[in-house]
């Protein structure tokens, strides 16, 4: 206990006040450790959060492009040689590296058509929520493509002999269908 304060006899009053502090206990706080962050659980925190962007990106991977799940049936094409047509036939669904080099190797110019697939599905007048149609999707003539992109038609030009259209479409075009090459048979084998 602390010591108490001679008061003056004149301050009975105060004594009297402050006689119940007499009895209290000074009160001394704990001392706090810091607490450590267990590393375990930021590591379960994060991966959980990884795991609700994999999920949601999934989820919008489906309605993300609207031909994502379509496949696209392209005719064999029909070229002036039976051997050429067989040729080109099994060049759908391949590199446009590879397209350049066999068509070129047999003679041919080649005119390039890079499709930009669209974004917009569109419904008709009977059902406009189901998709008939995609818009927002153009042709391009550049002068040369990547070689990685996917051959899905091939197709000659009447008007000058020698010369193919080659469509093609980027490898990794979220909007793209999915290529299924023609049934070639056994012409340029």
């Amino acid at each position: 206990m602390s010591p108490l304060i001679e008061l003056a006899a004149d301050d009975e009053l105060v004594r009297e006040l402050l006689a119940p502090l007499a009895r209290v206990q000074p009160v001394t706080l704990r001392r706090t450790t810091r607490r450590h962050r267990r590393p375990h659980r930021m590591l379960l925190a994060a991966a959980a959060l990884a795991a609700a962007l994999l999920v949601g990106g999934l989820a919008l991977a489906g309605v993300f492009g609207p031909l994502h799940n379509a496949v696209l049936k392209p005719n064999a094409p029909t070229l002036p040689s039976p051997v050429v047509s067989g040729i080109a036939c099994r060049l759908i669904g391949q590199s446009a590296g590879t397209a350049q080099t066999v068509l070129t190797q047999h003679g041919y110019q080649i005119g390039w058509r890079f499709q930009h697939w669209g974004t917009q599905a569109t419904g008709t007048d009977n059902n406009p929520t189901a998709p008939q149609a995609v818009t927002g999707g153009y042709t391009s003539t550049p002068a040369t493509v990547p070689p990685d992109s996917i051959v899905w038609d091939i197709t000659p030009d009447d008007r000058t002999p020698n010369m193919l259209f080659v469509f093609v479409q980027a490898p990794n075009d979220p909007n793209a269908p999915t290529i299924s090459p023609p049934s070639c048979g056994s012409a340029g084998r």
